[in-house]
C-alpha cells in the first residue's frame, strides 16, 4: 500500500470512530435499540480491520526507510 492508501484509511478510521461515539451516545438514551447496537458492532469490526491494516502499512514504511 502507498502513503495515499494510508491517509485514506486514517480518514476512514477517524470517521468511523466519530460515528461510533455518536451512536454510542444515542444507545445510552435507548439501550434496547437492536439496530443501533448492530451498527456499532459493524463499525467496530471495520475499525479493527483498519487498525490492523494501518499497523501493517506502518511496519512496511519503517522497513523501507531502513
Amino acid at each position: 500500500m502507498k502513503k495515499v492508501d494510508r491517509s485514506r484509511l486514517r480518514r476512514e478510521y477517524e470517521y468511523l470512530r466519530g460515528s461510533m461515539e455518536m451512536i454510542s451516545w444515542v444507545t445510552l438514551t435507548n439501550p434496547t435499540d437492536d439496530q443501533i447496537e448492530t451498527k456499532i458492532d459493524k463499525l467496530q469490526a471495520r475499525s479493527e480491520t483498519i487498525v490492523r491494516m494501518l499497523k501493517i502499512i506502518d511496519s512496511q514504511i519503517i522497513s523501507e526507510k531502513q
